[in-house]
């Protein structure tokens, strides 16, 4: 096994499958060395490995995992935000585009029937002759 030790001594990490460029070569391991292993606990001093006297790091906070219902809300904020900042200038201006829009729609679909020959109800063209 390998431990990597940093300009001071203490053991910043171990290997017990490859090794480290810098890596130290160490025969017996103190009992408990893998299971509560953290950086800087081990000491590596005259070839052996000692605790050293820098304390464990205080466990992060774990971050919160936004559900479906933080984001549904965040997005909700949002749109209220765009919706108040809006005029009602703005808003009518928007109406009438959805409005002109869905005129457009229905003319190019009308002109589609008219093309293939039908009548804007969908039946078929009458032949003379």
């Amino acid at each position: 096994m390998q431990v990597l030790i940093d300009k001071d001594g203490l053991v910043i990490g171990y290997a017990t499958v490859g090794g480290f460029v810098d890596g130290v070569e160490v025969e017996t391991l103190p009992v408990g060395f893998e299971d509560d292993f953290y950086p800087q606990k081990w000491r590596y001093l005259n070839g052996e490995l000692v605790i050293s006297k820098v304390p464990k790091p205080p466990e992060p906070d774990p971050e919160p995992i936004e559900t479906l219902e933080m984001r549904l809300e965040r997005m909700e904020a949002r749109l209220n935000a765009v919706a108040n900042s809006m005029d009602a200038e703005q808003i009518g201006r928007m109406a009438d585009s959805g409005a002109a829009a869905i005129e457009w729609i229905a003319e190019i679909e009308t002109s589609k029937q008219i093309d293939l020959g039908g009548d804007i109800s969908g039946g078929k063209g009458s032949k003379t002759g």
